[in-house]
């Protein structure tokens, strides 16, 4: 068998092809592999994210071994090629991720210091105001009004600038209707960096870099996350008495507890969505929603009994808002333990970076 170094040619090839695996074997994408099984006559059964696939081939790889791999093909004419410590694909990532992880600081609070900034030089004689004015209120919008409900959020997640890139891409690859383009224009990341470009040195241009710097890092930390078929984190500023936290979105498929795996039958349509923030007044809070196709389940998690008591004496208001008179709607709450409800920990621990040094140690 060839030695794991030695892949210059496609490493391994998957057999057998679900339709959901098939969705992940996409041309280009980078996938966290781990062999589950080794069958006597060579053959492997492989996770990839979520997924389990048989595949072929002459790399002498045991059970329990897990690497990067980069798809190249689609569907079932895909072959994987494993990514080493030199792939220039992931030294790249790596490299990126060490420019900018620096500056992933809380969303809520970098939009909240650069309105301060915009604020500050707004009441100076002689700044530029109707530019600083209309970056505020663009700004300023970034901020989640709960009375919006769906639309709102979804409007806002839209529009955040993790998503600018591929936007761009999608006009370079079809019709550029006005739709589109009315996204593009709207999206905060091309606001800023519209901006960046016309203000002038000083701290409001300061304060937008560092804002652009963090956007950066969780773009870049969501490629490392999708890769291994982690969930995806979007983060946006959320209203806090007179000030702004700072929410997390977590999408993650459902595994039941028997071992049932998102890709099963029975699990097929059920997503889990936590929801998680800290609030100055009441601590941090975490929710977790759980859809299938008959019933919402949502699990409240909050820092107190007195406060979860709350929570279940409006369980029925609650529920009346999450309904959408499909589903059922199933609401519990209860105090959770530090470690439950915390989840700024949980944003970074990603599978790329614990399985490579992001430190670069020789500098």
């Amino acid at each position: 068998m060839e030695p794991l170094a030695s892949t210059a040619s496609a490493a391994l090839r998957p057999l057998v092809v679900s339709s959901d695996a098939s969705s992940v074997l996409r041309e280009g994408r980078i996938l966290a592999a781990e062999v589950l099984q080794r069958t006597e006559e060579g053959q492997l059964v492989l996770a990839l994210g979520r997924h389990r696939v048989p595949a072929e081939t002459r790399l002498d790889l045991d059970p329990g071994q897990r690497f990067l791999v980069r798809v190249e093909g689609e569907g079932a004419g895909a072959a994987l090629h494993l990514l080493g410590a030199g792939d220039p694909i992931v030294t790249q990532l790596l490299a990126a991720l060490r420019r900018v992880v620096g500056e992933d600081r809380p969303v809520g609070e970098l939009l909240r210091s650069l309105a301060a900034a915009m604020r500050a030089e707004s009441a100076r004689p002689g700044g530029a105001l109707e530019e600083l004015r209309s970056l505020l209120a663009v700004v300023e919008g970034q901020v989640l009004d709960p009375a919006k409900g769906t639309e709102g959020l979804l409007r806002l997640l839209g529009s955040a600038g993790l998503r600018y890139e591929a936007l761009l891409l999608l006009a370079t690859r079809t019709r550029l209707t006005s739709e589109l383009l009315a996204g593009l224009r709207s999206n905060l990341k091309a606001e800023l960096l519209g901006a960046l470009e016309r203000l002038p040195d000083g701290p409001v241009r300061e304060a937008i870099a560092r804002a652009l710097g963090a956007m950066e890092a969780e773009q870049l930390l969501n490629l490392a996350r999708h890769g291994a078929g982690e969930p995806t984190v979007w983060s946006f500023p959320f209203p806090d008495g007179a000030t702004w936290a700072t929410a997390h979105l977590f999408l993650t498929p459902r595994a039941d507890e028997d071992g049932t795996g998102p890709g099963s039958e029975e699990n097929r349509e059920r997503n889990h969505l936590t929801l998680a923030l800290r609030l100055s007044q009441l601590g941090a809070l975490r929710a977790d929603l759980v859809l299938s196709a008959d019933v919402l389940s949502v699990r409240i998690l909050v820092p107190t009994e007195e406060l979860a008591a709350r929570v279940r004496a409006d369980a029925g208001l609650l529920a009346g808002r999450l309904g959408d008179g499909k589903r059922s709607v199933q609401v519990f709450a209860r105090a959770g333990a530090a470690e439950e409800v915390e989840v700024e920990g949980r944003a970074l621990d990603i599978r790329l970076l614990r399985e490579h040094h992001l430190m670069d140690v020789q500098g």
